[in-house]
Protein backbone atom coordinates (compact mmCIF):
# COMPACT_ATOMS: atom_id res chain seq x y z
CA UNK A 1 0.00 0.00 0.00
CA UNK A 2 1.27 3.75 -1.04
CA UNK A 3 2.12 5.65 1.96
CA UNK A 4 -0.71 7.74 2.94
CA UNK A 5 1.07 11.30 2.03
CA UNK A 6 1.63 10.02 -1.29
CA UNK A 7 -2.23 8.40 -1.54
CA UNK A 8 -3.89 12.41 -0.54
CA UNK A 9 -1.16 13.63 -3.73
CA UNK A 10 -2.50 11.67 -6.06
CA UNK A 11 -6.21 12.63 -5.54
CA UNK A 12 -4.84 16.21 -5.48
CA UNK A 13 -2.68 15.74 -8.52
CA UNK A 14 -5.72 14.48 -10.36
CA UNK A 15 -7.93 17.26 -9.38
CA UNK A 16 -5.38 20.44 -10.47
CA UNK A 17 -4.52 19.08 -13.48
CA UNK A 18 -8.60 18.52 -14.39
CA UNK A 19 -9.44 22.00 -12.83
CA UNK A 20 -6.26 24.22 -14.27
CA UNK A 21 -6.53 22.45 -17.68
CA UNK A 22 -9.83 23.98 -18.21
CA UNK A 23 -11.36 20.12 -17.37
CA UNK A 24 -9.75 18.54 -20.59
CA UNK A 25 -6.88 17.09 -18.77
CA UNK A 26 -7.40 13.26 -18.69
CA UNK A 27 -6.47 11.63 -15.35
CA UNK A 28 -4.28 8.98 -17.29
CA UNK A 29 -1.85 11.56 -18.66
CA UNK A 30 -0.80 12.30 -15.07
CA UNK A 31 1.89 10.13 -13.11
CA UNK A 32 2.34 10.08 -9.10
CA UNK A 33 5.90 10.31 -7.73
CA UNK A 34 6.63 10.11 -3.83
CA UNK A 35 5.55 13.51 -1.94
CA UNK A 36 7.61 14.81 0.78
CA UNK A 37 5.77 16.81 3.41
CA UNK A 38 7.05 20.40 4.03
CA UNK A 39 5.82 22.22 7.41
CA UNK A 40 5.27 25.65 8.02
CA UNK A 41 7.60 26.90 11.00
CA UNK A 42 5.19 25.78 13.58
CA UNK A 43 4.80 21.96 13.43
CA UNK A 44 4.19 21.55 17.00
CA UNK A 45 2.00 23.62 19.38
CA UNK A 46 0.84 23.83 23.33
CA UNK A 47 -2.89 24.10 23.72
CA UNK A 48 -3.90 27.08 24.69
CA UNK A 49 -7.68 27.39 25.68
CA UNK A 50 -10.03 30.33 25.78
CA UNK A 51 -13.10 31.02 28.36
CA UNK A 52 -15.82 32.11 26.62
CA UNK A 53 -17.33 34.11 29.42
CA UNK A 54 -14.28 36.55 29.32
CA UNK A 55 -14.94 37.17 25.49
CA UNK A 56 -16.69 40.60 24.58
CA UNK A 57 -20.23 40.26 23.77
CA UNK A 58 -21.51 40.40 20.40
CA UNK A 59 -24.41 43.51 20.99
CA UNK A 60 -26.52 42.68 17.97
CA UNK A 61 -29.72 44.66 17.85
CA UNK A 62 -33.12 43.00 16.84
CA UNK A 63 -34.07 43.47 13.04
CA UNK A 64 -37.49 41.47 13.46
CA UNK A 65 -38.48 38.97 15.58
CA UNK A 66 -41.79 36.69 15.12
CA UNK A 67 -43.57 33.85 16.88
CA UNK A 68 -45.18 30.64 15.19
CA UNK A 69 -47.22 27.94 16.53
CA UNK A 70 -45.85 24.40 16.13
CA UNK A 71 -42.51 23.02 15.92
CA UNK A 72 -40.65 24.85 12.58
CA UNK A 73 -37.54 25.28 10.67
CA UNK A 74 -36.32 28.43 9.16
CA UNK A 75 -33.16 29.37 6.45
CA UNK A 76 -32.14 32.56 5.54
CA UNK A 77 -31.14 33.54 2.09
CA UNK A 78 -27.83 34.33 0.74
CA UNK A 79 -28.23 38.26 1.47
CA UNK A 80 -30.85 38.18 4.14
CA UNK A 81 -33.05 39.40 1.80
CA UNK A 82 -35.75 36.44 1.75
CA UNK A 83 -36.34 33.65 4.59
CA UNK A 84 -37.90 30.50 4.20
CA UNK A 85 -39.98 28.85 7.52
CA UNK A 86 -41.08 25.58 6.85
CA UNK A 87 -43.14 22.66 8.65
CA UNK A 88 -47.21 22.29 9.74
CA UNK A 89 -47.59 25.79 9.09
CA UNK A 90 -51.62 26.94 9.17
CA UNK A 91 -53.28 25.01 6.43
CA UNK A 92 -51.39 21.92 6.75
CA UNK A 93 -47.43 20.92 6.03
CA UNK A 94 -45.79 23.64 3.74
CA UNK A 95 -43.39 26.82 3.79
CA UNK A 96 -44.02 30.75 3.65
CA UNK A 97 -41.53 32.91 2.05
CA UNK A 98 -40.73 35.86 3.83
CA UNK A 99 -39.32 39.34 3.07
CA UNK A 100 -36.12 41.07 4.63
CA UNK A 101 -38.84 42.33 7.29
CA UNK A 102 -40.46 39.16 7.91
CA UNK A 103 -43.63 39.83 5.77
CA UNK A 104 -45.16 37.05 4.05
CA UNK A 105 -44.20 37.12 0.77
CA UNK A 106 -46.33 33.87 -0.04
CA UNK A 107 -47.05 30.32 0.80
CA UNK A 108 -47.07 26.94 -0.26
CA UNK A 109 -49.23 23.84 0.96
CA UNK A 110 -48.94 20.39 0.14
CA UNK A 111 -51.39 18.54 -0.84
CA UNK A 112 -50.78 15.15 -0.20
CA UNK A 113 -51.82 14.06 3.01
CA UNK A 114 -49.01 11.09 3.82
CA UNK A 115 -46.09 13.87 3.56
CA UNK A 116 -44.75 14.22 7.01
CA UNK A 117 -41.72 15.83 7.03
CA UNK A 118 -40.09 19.06 5.71
CA UNK A 119 -37.01 20.80 4.54
CA UNK A 120 -36.24 23.89 2.92
CA UNK A 121 -34.22 26.39 1.62
CA UNK A 122 -33.19 29.44 0.07
CA UNK A 123 -30.12 29.78 -2.13
CA UNK A 124 -28.42 30.67 -5.49
CA UNK A 125 -28.58 34.11 -7.12
CA UNK A 126 -31.09 34.81 -8.19
CA UNK A 127 -32.37 33.39 -4.75
CA UNK A 128 -34.67 30.04 -5.64
CA UNK A 129 -36.11 28.29 -2.85
CA UNK A 130 -35.89 24.06 -2.80
CA UNK A 131 -37.96 21.75 -0.67
CA UNK A 132 -38.16 18.03 0.44
CA UNK A 133 -40.95 16.65 1.44
CA UNK A 134 -40.80 13.21 2.51
CA UNK A 135 -43.69 10.86 4.25
CA UNK A 136 -41.41 9.68 6.65
CA UNK A 137 -40.53 6.13 5.40
CA UNK A 138 -40.43 5.55 1.33
CA UNK A 139 -40.46 8.48 -0.62
CA UNK A 140 -40.01 11.88 -1.17
CA UNK A 141 -40.95 15.11 -3.35
CA UNK A 142 -38.42 17.02 -4.18
CA UNK A 143 -39.35 20.73 -5.55
CA UNK A 144 -37.61 24.04 -6.89
CA UNK A 145 -39.58 27.73 -6.40
CA UNK A 146 -38.83 31.17 -7.54
CA UNK A 147 -39.62 34.17 -5.90
CA UNK A 148 -43.20 34.41 -7.35
CA UNK A 149 -43.85 31.09 -5.82
CA UNK A 150 -43.99 29.08 -8.94
CA UNK A 151 -43.29 25.85 -8.71
CA UNK A 152 -40.15 25.47 -11.53
CA UNK A 153 -40.12 21.51 -11.41
CA UNK A 154 -40.88 18.55 -9.15
CA UNK A 155 -39.22 14.97 -9.00
CA UNK A 156 -41.02 11.95 -6.90
CA UNK A 157 -37.52 10.29 -5.53
CA UNK A 158 -37.34 7.03 -3.49
CA UNK A 159 -36.44 7.14 0.27
CA UNK A 160 -37.44 9.99 2.68
CA UNK A 161 -33.28 10.98 3.47
CA UNK A 162 -32.86 12.61 0.11
CA UNK A 163 -31.15 16.09 -0.18
CA UNK A 164 -30.72 18.84 -3.01
CA UNK A 165 -27.80 21.00 -3.52
CA UNK A 166 -27.95 23.70 -5.64
CA UNK A 167 -24.74 26.05 -7.24
CA UNK A 168 -24.19 29.01 -6.99
CA UNK A 169 -25.89 30.60 -9.62
CA UNK A 170 -29.31 28.25 -9.70
CA UNK A 171 -28.45 26.78 -12.97
CA UNK A 172 -27.75 22.85 -11.78
CA UNK A 173 -28.77 20.68 -9.12
CA UNK A 174 -27.49 17.24 -6.97
CA UNK A 175 -29.95 15.06 -5.87
CA UNK A 176 -28.66 12.82 -3.27
CA UNK A 177 -30.55 9.75 -2.71
CA UNK A 178 -28.98 7.49 0.44
CA UNK A 179 -31.43 4.92 0.04
CA UNK A 180 -31.35 3.92 -3.62
CA UNK A 181 -27.36 4.76 -3.26
CA UNK A 182 -27.81 7.40 -6.43
CA UNK A 183 -27.04 10.95 -7.36
CA UNK A 184 -28.31 12.94 -10.30
CA UNK A 185 -27.29 15.20 -11.47
CA UNK A 186 -30.00 18.09 -12.58
CA UNK A 187 -29.77 21.42 -15.11
CA UNK A 188 -32.44 24.61 -13.81
CA UNK A 189 -35.63 22.29 -15.00
CA UNK A 190 -35.13 19.28 -13.35
CA UNK A 191 -33.88 17.51 -16.26
CA UNK A 192 -31.38 14.50 -15.91
CA UNK A 193 -27.92 15.22 -17.29
CA UNK A 194 -26.22 12.14 -15.62
CA UNK A 195 -26.44 9.84 -12.71
CA UNK A 196 -23.93 8.66 -10.31
CA UNK A 197 -23.64 5.72 -7.47
CA UNK A 198 -23.00 6.74 -4.35
CA UNK A 199 -22.51 5.70 -0.86
CA UNK A 200 -25.24 6.58 1.99
CA UNK A 201 -22.92 8.80 3.61
CA UNK A 202 -21.67 11.05 -0.02
CA UNK A 203 -21.12 14.87 0.02
CA UNK A 204 -21.45 17.39 -3.15
CA UNK A 205 -20.31 20.52 -3.97
CA UNK A 206 -20.58 22.83 -6.49
CA UNK A 207 -16.94 25.22 -7.28
CA UNK A 208 -16.49 27.76 -9.96
CA UNK A 209 -19.35 29.95 -10.67
CA UNK A 210 -20.35 29.29 -14.40
CA UNK A 211 -18.61 26.38 -14.78
CA UNK A 212 -20.27 24.56 -12.10
CA UNK A 213 -18.05 21.96 -11.45
CA UNK A 214 -19.64 18.99 -9.39
CA UNK A 215 -16.76 17.64 -6.45
CA UNK A 216 -18.55 14.43 -4.62
CA UNK A 217 -16.81 13.56 -2.11
CA UNK A 218 -17.52 9.39 -0.98
CA UNK A 219 -16.26 7.34 1.37
CA UNK A 220 -14.03 5.08 -0.57
CA UNK A 221 -13.44 7.56 -4.38
CA UNK A 222 -13.62 11.36 -5.11
CA UNK A 223 -15.38 12.08 -8.54
CA UNK A 224 -15.14 15.60 -10.38
CA UNK A 225 -18.01 16.43 -13.10
CA UNK A 226 -18.21 19.09 -15.37
CA UNK A 227 -21.54 21.14 -15.72
CA UNK A 228 -22.44 18.89 -18.66
CA UNK A 229 -22.46 15.44 -16.57
CA UNK A 230 -19.14 14.44 -17.76
CA UNK A 231 -17.27 12.81 -15.57
CA UNK A 232 -13.66 14.04 -15.26
CA UNK A 233 -11.96 12.52 -12.33
CA UNK A 234 -13.03 9.21 -10.63
CA UNK A 235 -10.20 8.20 -8.03
CA UNK A 236 -10.77 5.13 -5.49
CA UNK A 237 -9.67 5.77 -2.24
CA UNK A 238 -9.05 2.83 0.49
CA UNK A 239 -12.26 2.96 3.19
CA UNK A 240 -9.78 3.59 5.96
CA UNK A 241 -8.32 6.57 4.29
CA UNK A 242 -10.70 9.22 6.42
CA UNK A 243 -10.01 12.40 4.66
CA UNK A 244 -12.28 16.02 3.17
CA UNK A 245 -11.49 17.76 0.16
CA UNK A 246 -12.05 20.88 -0.79
CA UNK A 247 -11.00 23.28 -3.49
CA UNK A 248 -10.37 26.77 -3.19
CA UNK A 249 -13.28 29.50 -4.96
CA UNK A 250 -10.94 30.27 -7.83
CA UNK A 251 -10.21 26.48 -7.77
CA UNK A 252 -6.05 27.65 -7.47
CA UNK A 253 -6.07 25.45 -4.07
CA UNK A 254 -6.75 21.80 -2.78
CA UNK A 255 -7.12 21.61 0.75
CA UNK A 256 -7.15 17.78 1.97
CA UNK A 257 -7.64 16.83 5.93
CA UNK A 258 -7.48 13.78 7.66
CA UNK A 259 -8.80 12.28 10.63
CA UNK A 260 -8.04 9.77 13.27
CA UNK A 261 -4.36 8.62 14.32
CA UNK A 262 -3.19 10.73 11.02
CA UNK A 263 -4.66 14.16 11.84
CA UNK A 264 -3.14 16.18 9.16
CA UNK A 265 -3.82 19.47 7.11
CA UNK A 266 -2.77 19.42 3.28
CA UNK A 267 -2.70 22.42 1.04
CA UNK A 268 -1.52 22.16 -2.93
CA UNK A 269 -1.38 24.41 -5.36
CA UNK A 270 -2.71 24.44 -8.81
CA UNK A 271 0.06 23.15 -10.24
CA UNK A 272 -0.15 20.24 -7.57
CA UNK A 273 2.83 21.05 -5.50
CA UNK A 274 2.50 20.57 -1.87
CA UNK A 275 2.73 23.76 -0.56
CA UNK A 276 2.87 22.52 3.14
CA UNK A 277 1.08 19.87 5.80
CA UNK A 278 0.51 21.02 9.40
CA UNK A 279 -0.33 17.85 12.30
CA UNK A 280 -3.26 18.75 14.32
CA UNK A 281 -5.01 17.96 17.40
CA UNK A 282 -6.10 14.20 17.54
CA UNK A 283 -9.84 13.51 18.60
CA UNK A 284 -11.44 15.66 16.05
CA UNK A 285 -13.32 15.62 12.42
CA UNK A 286 -11.44 18.22 11.01
CA UNK A 287 -13.27 19.87 8.37
CA UNK A 288 -12.07 22.40 5.99
CA UNK A 289 -13.08 25.80 4.47
CA UNK A 290 -11.82 27.79 2.27
CA UNK A 291 -12.03 32.30 3.02
CA UNK A 292 -14.39 33.62 -0.15
CA UNK A 293 -11.18 35.19 -1.28
CA UNK A 294 -9.27 31.88 -0.80
CA UNK A 295 -6.28 33.20 1.19
CA UNK A 296 -7.52 31.36 4.33
CA UNK A 297 -8.09 27.69 4.97
CA UNK A 298 -10.12 26.83 8.11
CA UNK A 299 -10.03 23.85 9.93
CA UNK A 300 -12.73 23.55 12.46
CA UNK A 301 -13.84 20.26 15.15
CA UNK A 302 -9.83 19.90 15.64
CA UNK A 303 -8.95 17.89 18.59
CA UNK A 304 -11.78 16.70 20.91
CA UNK A 305 -12.60 20.55 21.63
CA UNK A 306 -14.08 21.18 18.47
CA UNK A 307 -10.76 23.86 18.12
CA UNK A 308 -10.49 25.87 15.03
CA UNK A 309 -7.68 27.21 12.56
CA UNK A 310 -7.40 29.75 10.45
CA UNK A 311 -4.09 29.01 8.07
CA UNK A 312 -2.55 30.90 5.34
CA UNK A 313 -3.64 28.91 2.15
CA UNK A 314 0.01 29.60 0.78
CA UNK A 315 2.80 29.43 4.06
CA UNK A 316 0.55 27.50 6.30
CA UNK A 317 1.09 30.11 8.98
CA UNK A 318 -1.24 30.43 11.79
CA UNK A 319 -3.57 33.13 11.36
CA UNK A 320 -6.49 32.54 13.64
CA UNK A 321 -6.30 29.62 16.39
CA UNK A 322 -9.45 29.28 18.85
CA UNK A 323 -9.64 26.26 21.06
CA UNK A 324 -12.56 27.18 23.45
CA UNK A 325 -12.64 25.71 27.03
CA UNK A 326 -15.16 23.17 27.17
CA UNK A 327 -17.11 23.23 30.77
CA UNK A 328 -16.33 20.05 32.38
CA UNK A 329 -19.00 17.11 32.37
CA UNK A 330 -19.47 18.38 28.68
CA UNK A 331 -18.20 17.58 24.89
CA UNK A 332 -17.89 20.41 22.11
CA UNK A 333 -18.56 20.67 18.72
CA UNK A 334 -18.73 23.08 15.62
CA UNK A 335 -22.52 22.38 14.31
CA UNK A 336 -22.09 24.76 11.43
CA UNK A 337 -18.76 27.56 10.27
CA UNK A 338 -19.32 30.75 7.56
CA UNK A 339 -16.63 32.32 6.40
CA UNK A 340 -17.69 36.10 5.43
CA UNK A 341 -15.06 38.29 3.86
CA UNK A 342 -14.23 40.07 7.30
CA UNK A 343 -15.11 37.75 9.89
CA UNK A 344 -15.24 33.82 10.35
CA UNK A 345 -18.43 33.27 12.59
CA UNK A 346 -19.00 30.04 14.49
CA UNK A 347 -22.04 28.13 15.85
CA UNK A 348 -20.34 26.88 18.68
CA UNK A 349 -22.41 23.61 20.62
CA UNK A 350 -21.56 21.67 24.25
CA UNK A 351 -23.85 19.11 25.09
CA UNK A 352 -23.79 16.84 28.25
CA UNK A 353 -21.23 14.11 27.80
CA UNK A 354 -23.58 11.40 29.03
CA UNK A 355 -25.97 12.03 26.28
CA UNK A 356 -28.67 14.38 26.02
CA UNK A 357 -30.93 15.53 23.07
CA UNK A 358 -31.21 18.86 21.14
CA UNK A 359 -33.04 20.10 24.34
CA UNK A 360 -30.00 20.08 26.11
CA UNK A 361 -27.22 21.20 23.69
CA UNK A 362 -25.78 25.21 24.52
CA UNK A 363 -25.33 27.32 21.41
CA UNK A 364 -22.73 29.84 21.36
CA UNK A 365 -22.20 32.34 18.25
CA UNK A 366 -18.40 32.92 17.65
CA UNK A 367 -16.93 35.92 15.48
CA UNK A 368 -13.48 36.56 15.07
CA UNK A 369 -11.61 38.38 12.43
CA UNK A 370 -9.27 37.04 10.32
CA UNK A 371 -6.51 38.38 11.79
CA UNK A 372 -7.29 37.40 15.25
CA UNK A 373 -7.60 40.43 16.46
CA UNK A 374 -11.17 40.97 17.92
CA UNK A 375 -12.84 37.48 19.15
CA UNK A 376 -16.22 37.99 20.34
CA UNK A 377 -19.35 35.76 21.63
CA UNK A 378 -23.41 35.89 21.54
CA UNK A 379 -25.21 33.29 24.21
CA UNK A 380 -28.10 32.01 22.20
CA UNK A 381 -29.36 29.08 24.88
CA UNK A 382 -30.77 25.96 24.31
CA UNK A 383 -32.86 24.04 21.62
CA UNK A 384 -32.22 26.70 18.81
CA UNK A 385 -30.60 26.59 15.54
CA UNK A 386 -29.08 29.33 13.28
CA UNK A 387 -28.08 30.62 9.94
CA UNK A 388 -25.84 33.60 8.26
CA UNK A 389 -26.09 35.25 5.49
CA UNK A 390 -22.93 35.05 2.80
CA UNK A 391 -21.49 38.32 4.29
CA UNK A 392 -22.01 37.56 7.29
CA UNK A 393 -24.14 40.51 8.36
CA UNK A 394 -27.83 39.07 9.61
CA UNK A 395 -28.02 36.22 12.01
CA UNK A 396 -31.12 34.06 12.03
CA UNK A 397 -31.89 32.55 15.21
CA UNK A 398 -34.60 29.55 15.20
CA UNK A 399 -35.85 28.75 18.78
CA UNK A 400 -37.95 25.96 19.97
CA UNK A 401 -40.01 26.39 22.88
CA UNK A 402 -42.86 25.24 24.98
CA UNK A 403 -44.26 21.84 26.09
CA UNK A 404 -44.76 19.29 23.31
CA UNK A 405 -48.94 19.81 23.85
CA UNK A 406 -48.43 23.45 22.70
CA UNK A 407 -45.39 23.85 20.88
CA UNK A 408 -44.19 26.78 19.14
CA UNK A 409 -41.08 28.29 17.05
CA UNK A 410 -40.26 32.18 17.55
CA UNK A 411 -37.58 33.50 14.56
CA UNK A 412 -35.58 36.46 15.71
CA UNK A 413 -33.06 38.00 12.92
CA UNK A 414 -30.08 40.40 14.25
CA UNK A 415 -28.32 42.70 12.51
CA UNK A 416 -24.48 41.44 13.11
CA UNK A 417 -23.00 43.95 10.84
CA UNK A 418 -23.52 47.32 13.25
CA UNK A 419 -22.48 45.38 15.96
CA UNK A 420 -19.13 44.41 14.19
CA UNK A 421 -18.76 48.19 13.58
CA UNK A 422 -19.20 49.54 17.44
CA UNK A 423 -16.15 50.08 18.96
CA UNK A 424 -14.09 47.20 21.05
Amino acid sequence: MAPRGRRVAAVVLLLVALVAGGCSTSWADWSIGDVQPTLPGESAESLVEVDLAALEPIGAAVLWRQKYQGFLGAQMGPRGDYTVIYGSLPGGLGLDLLDKGGRRLWQFRYSDAGLKTLRADVRGTPPLVSAVAGDGSSNSVVSVFDLQGRELWRRRVTGSSASLVMSADGQRFALLEPVTGRLLLLDARGTELNQFKISPDAQAAFYRRGDNLLLINDADHVRLVSRSGQVLLDQDISREFQRSVVLSPAGDRVAVTTRGSDSTAYVFDIEGNLLWSKPLFVGGSNQPAFSPDGLTLYIYNVGDGAGIYGLDAATGEVTLRLFPAVPENRRALVRRMWTAPDAVLVDYVTVPRSGGGAGEEEHVLLAASPDASRTRSMFLGRGVEIDITDDGRRLLVVQRQGPPEAPATVLTVYDLDAAARSAP
